[in-house]
C-alpha cells in the first residue's frame, strides 16, 4: 500500500510541477482510488499506525495534495499598477489556497490564504533580510513558527497575534540560546539561558527580559549563585558556592553583594572572595548577554485586492 501510495504521489507531482490541471486530477483520482480500496486492509493495522503513524502520514498526503490540485484548478497570475504581483489560488477577487504575493517593495509572501489574508502556513521574506516561516491567523503570525532576524539570530517556537507567546527558543548570533517561557515578546517565566560553549549560564525565572525570582547563575570558574533575583540582579536571599564546592557565603543580597562585610565571609582554601565582593574588570558578578530585538518586523497587512488586470 505505501509503494502505491508514494507511486501515485509522485505521478501527482509531476503534473503540478508541469500546471498541468488535467493530469493532475486525473492522477489525483487514482490515488484516491488507491486509498479507498485499501481501507479494508488499513484498518487491521496497529492502532498506533492508524494515529500517527504511516497511515495517518498518508490520508494526510493525500487531502494536502487535493488542495494543491483545487488550487492549480482556480490558479491566476496577475499583476498591479503598484507593482506588485500575486500567482496562486483566486476566490472573490481575492488570494485563496495557495499563493505567492510579491510587493512592490520586496517582500513576499508564499504560503496559504483564505478569502484574502494570510492563514495557515507560510512564509514571508522581507526585503530586508528577515524571514518568518509557520502559522498564520488572520493576516498574522500566530501559532508555531520561526523568525530569522537580519543579523543572523533567529527565534523557534509560539506567537500570540505577531509576538512570542509560550515555549521557545532563541538563539543569539553569538551561538548562546535561550530556551523558555515568553509572554507578550519578552522572556518570562522559568527559561534557561546558554553561552556559546554550550554551557548552563542561568537557570531560574524571568520577567520582561530579565532574570527575576529564583534561579542559578553559574560563573565561568565553576563558582555559582543560587537564590533570588531582582531585574537581572542577585538581590533577596541566596547563597554563593565557590569553584571547589565550599558555601562560602549564606543569606541577604542586595544589588549583586552579599550584605556583609568582607570578615563574616567564609574565606576558601586557596583563593579570596574577591569573586563575590569586587566589582573589578574580569570578576564577573553577573553574566552579560545579546539583547533580543524587542520586536518582529510586521508583514504588510493584506486588503480586498478587486479587480486587477492580469500579468502581463
Amino acid at each position: 500500500v505505501a509503494v502505491k501510495h508514494a507511486s501515485g504521489v509522485a505521478a501527482v507531482r509531476v503534473c503540478l510541477a508541469n500546471k498541468d490541471v488535467a493530469g493532475a486530477e486525473a492522477a489525483l483520482d487514482k490515488l484516491h482510488a488507491q486509498w479507498e480500496s485499501s481501507k479494508a486492509a488499513l484498518a487491521a493495522l496497529p492502532p498506533e499506525q492508524l494515529a500517527g503513524g504511516k497511515v495517518a502520514k498518508m490520508r494526510a498526503e493525500l487531502n494536502e495534495l487535493a488542495c494543491e490540485v483545487q488550487d492549480l484548478k482556480d490558479r491566476v497570475v496577475l499583476s498591479w499598477e503598484s507593482g506588485d504581483r500575486y500567482e496562486g489560488g483566486w476566490k472573490d477577487d481575492n488570494p485563496h489556497g495557495k499563493g505567492t504575493y510579491h510587493y512592490a517593495d520586496g517582500n513576499s509572501y508564499e504560503g496559504r490564504w483564505a478569502w484574502g489574508v494570510k492563514e495557515g502556513k507560510g512564509v514571508f521574506q522581507w526585503a530586508a533580510g528577515e524571514r518568518y516561516e509557520g502559522e498564520w491567523a488572520d493576516d498574522i503570525m500566530h501559532g508555531e513558527g520561526t523568525y530569522t532576524f537580519a543579523d543572523g539570530s533567529s527565534y523557534k517556537g509560539g506567537y500570540c497575534r505577531g509576538v512570542r507567546h509560550g515555549q521557545g527558543t532563541w538563539t543569539y548570533k553569538d551561538g548562546g540560546s535561550y530556551v523558555g517561557n515568553w509572554e507578550g515578546g519578552k522572556k518570562n517565566g522559568k527559561g534557561v539561558y546558554t553561552d556559546v560553549s554550550g554551557k548552563v549560564v542561568y537557570d531560574g525565572e524571568w520577567m520582561y527580559n530579565k532574570e527575576h525570582g529564583e534561579g542559578t547563575f553559574y560563573q565561568p570558574d565553576g563558582g555559582f549563585y543560587t537564590g533570588t533575583f531582582f531585574e537581572g540582579k542577585r538581590h533577596g536571599q541566596g547563597q554563593y558556592t565557590s569553584p571547589a564546592g565550599d558555601v562560602m557565603f549564606k543569606g541577604e543580597w542586595l544589588d549583586n553583594k552579599p550584605v556583609t562585610s568582607t570578615s563574616q565571609l567564609r574565606q576558601p582554601k586557596q583563593s579570596s572572595m574577591s569573586d563575590v565582593t569586587s566589582n573589578q574588570p574580569g570578576k564577573r558578578l553577573s553574566f552579560t548577554r545579546e539583547q533580543s530585538p524587542s520586536t518582529e518586523m510586521l508583514p504588510p497587512p493584506s486588503t480586498p485586492r478587486g479587480q486587477a488586470a492580469p500579468a502581463a
